[in-house]
Protein backbone atom coordinates (compact mmCIF):
# COMPACT_ATOMS: atom_id res chain seq x y z
CA UNK A 1 0.00 0.00 0.00
CA UNK A 2 1.21 3.41 -1.07
CA UNK A 3 0.70 5.98 1.42
CA UNK A 4 2.22 9.01 -0.91
CA UNK A 5 -0.44 11.17 -1.78
CA UNK A 6 -0.83 11.38 -5.85
CA UNK A 7 0.90 14.01 -7.48
CA UNK A 8 -1.42 16.62 -9.12
CA UNK A 9 0.11 18.04 -12.68
CA UNK A 10 -0.17 21.24 -14.17
CA UNK A 11 1.61 20.32 -17.07
CA UNK A 12 0.32 21.03 -20.40
CA UNK A 13 2.03 17.92 -21.67
CA UNK A 14 2.04 15.59 -18.81
CA UNK A 15 3.95 12.19 -19.61
CA UNK A 16 5.00 9.82 -16.89
CA UNK A 17 7.87 7.34 -18.28
CA UNK A 18 7.50 5.15 -15.64
CA UNK A 19 3.51 4.39 -16.63
CA UNK A 20 4.11 3.06 -19.95
CA UNK A 21 5.39 0.18 -21.70
CA UNK A 22 5.32 1.88 -24.87
CA UNK A 23 8.47 2.06 -27.01
CA UNK A 24 8.68 5.25 -28.35
CA UNK A 25 10.65 4.92 -32.28
CA UNK A 26 9.80 8.11 -33.74
CA UNK A 27 9.30 11.98 -32.68
CA UNK A 28 5.87 11.77 -34.28
CA UNK A 29 4.75 8.55 -32.35
CA UNK A 30 6.34 10.47 -29.23
CA UNK A 31 4.24 13.28 -29.90
CA UNK A 32 1.37 11.32 -30.28
CA UNK A 33 1.05 9.79 -27.21
CA UNK A 34 0.00 13.50 -26.47
CA UNK A 35 -2.22 14.74 -28.94
CA UNK A 36 -5.40 13.23 -29.57
CA UNK A 37 -7.01 12.75 -33.44
CA UNK A 38 -9.41 14.88 -34.38
CA UNK A 39 -11.35 15.65 -37.56
CA UNK A 40 -11.56 19.38 -38.08
CA UNK A 41 -13.80 19.47 -41.26
CA UNK A 42 -14.74 23.27 -41.03
CA UNK A 43 -13.47 26.63 -40.31
CA UNK A 44 -15.60 27.02 -37.60
CA UNK A 45 -14.13 23.91 -36.23
CA UNK A 46 -10.71 25.02 -36.85
CA UNK A 47 -11.09 27.98 -34.69
CA UNK A 48 -12.69 26.63 -32.14
CA UNK A 49 -10.42 23.60 -31.17
CA UNK A 50 -7.28 23.74 -33.17
CA UNK A 51 -5.81 26.05 -30.57
CA UNK A 52 -5.82 24.19 -27.77
CA UNK A 53 -4.11 21.44 -30.58
CA UNK A 54 -1.56 24.19 -31.31
CA UNK A 55 -0.46 24.79 -27.85
CA UNK A 56 0.18 21.15 -26.99
CA UNK A 57 2.28 21.36 -30.36
CA UNK A 58 4.34 24.16 -29.51
CA UNK A 59 4.98 22.99 -25.94
CA UNK A 60 6.08 20.14 -27.45
CA UNK A 61 8.35 21.56 -29.72
CA UNK A 62 9.57 23.79 -26.72
CA UNK A 63 10.71 19.60 -25.07
CA UNK A 64 11.60 18.13 -27.95
CA UNK A 65 14.20 19.59 -30.60
CA UNK A 66 13.84 16.63 -32.88
CA UNK A 67 9.92 17.23 -33.19
CA UNK A 68 10.38 21.25 -33.73
CA UNK A 69 12.81 20.60 -36.18
CA UNK A 70 9.94 17.75 -37.93
CA UNK A 71 6.80 20.27 -37.16
CA UNK A 72 8.48 23.49 -38.54
CA UNK A 73 9.87 21.49 -41.43
CA UNK A 74 5.97 20.56 -42.79
CA UNK A 75 3.43 21.46 -40.68
CA UNK A 76 0.91 20.31 -42.81
CA UNK A 77 2.43 16.45 -42.74
CA UNK A 78 3.51 16.10 -39.11
CA UNK A 79 -0.79 17.52 -38.13
CA UNK A 80 -1.21 14.75 -40.72
CA UNK A 81 0.60 12.18 -39.25
CA UNK A 82 -0.61 13.06 -35.50
CA UNK A 83 -3.87 12.16 -37.09
CA UNK A 84 -5.12 15.77 -37.09
CA UNK A 85 -7.82 16.36 -40.34
CA UNK A 86 -7.71 19.96 -41.70
CA UNK A 87 -9.43 21.36 -44.39
CA UNK A 88 -7.27 22.12 -47.17
CA UNK A 89 -7.96 26.10 -47.28
CA UNK A 90 -5.94 26.12 -43.85
CA UNK A 91 -2.47 27.06 -43.77
CA UNK A 92 -0.14 26.76 -40.43
CA UNK A 93 3.14 28.95 -40.41
CA UNK A 94 5.16 28.37 -37.81
CA UNK A 95 8.43 30.54 -36.68
CA UNK A 96 10.56 32.17 -34.11
CA UNK A 97 11.27 35.13 -32.65
CA UNK A 98 14.88 36.71 -32.46
CA UNK A 99 14.89 35.48 -28.66
CA UNK A 100 14.25 31.90 -30.11
CA UNK A 101 10.22 31.25 -28.63
CA UNK A 102 8.63 29.44 -30.78
CA UNK A 103 5.20 31.28 -32.48
CA UNK A 104 2.36 29.60 -34.79
CA UNK A 105 0.07 30.99 -37.28
CA UNK A 106 -2.86 29.92 -38.82
CA UNK A 107 -4.26 31.28 -41.60
CA UNK A 108 -7.13 30.35 -44.03
CA UNK A 109 -6.78 30.98 -47.58
CA UNK A 110 -9.64 31.07 -49.11
CA UNK A 111 -10.26 29.21 -52.73
CA UNK A 112 -9.58 31.56 -55.63
CA UNK A 113 -7.90 34.21 -53.58
CA UNK A 114 -4.39 35.39 -53.47
CA UNK A 115 -4.37 36.47 -49.72
CA UNK A 116 -4.62 34.99 -46.06
CA UNK A 117 -6.96 35.38 -43.27
CA UNK A 118 -5.59 35.14 -40.25
CA UNK A 119 -7.50 32.88 -38.04
CA UNK A 120 -5.16 32.99 -34.66
CA UNK A 121 -2.15 32.58 -33.48
CA UNK A 122 -0.29 31.62 -30.83
CA UNK A 123 3.50 32.38 -29.06
CA UNK A 124 5.36 30.98 -26.27
CA UNK A 125 5.71 33.19 -23.26
CA UNK A 126 8.10 32.18 -20.28
CA UNK A 127 7.26 33.69 -17.26
CA UNK A 128 9.24 33.92 -13.97
CA UNK A 129 7.38 34.36 -11.01
CA UNK A 130 8.58 34.52 -7.39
Amino acid sequence: MNSEPEKKTTAVVPFDATKTSVVISTVVDWARMNIEEENLSSVEAVKEQLPAIMGKIMALCWVNDKFEKYFVANPATCLEQLGISLPTSIVITPQKSKTNRPSITVYERREGSRFKNRLFSLSLTLMATR
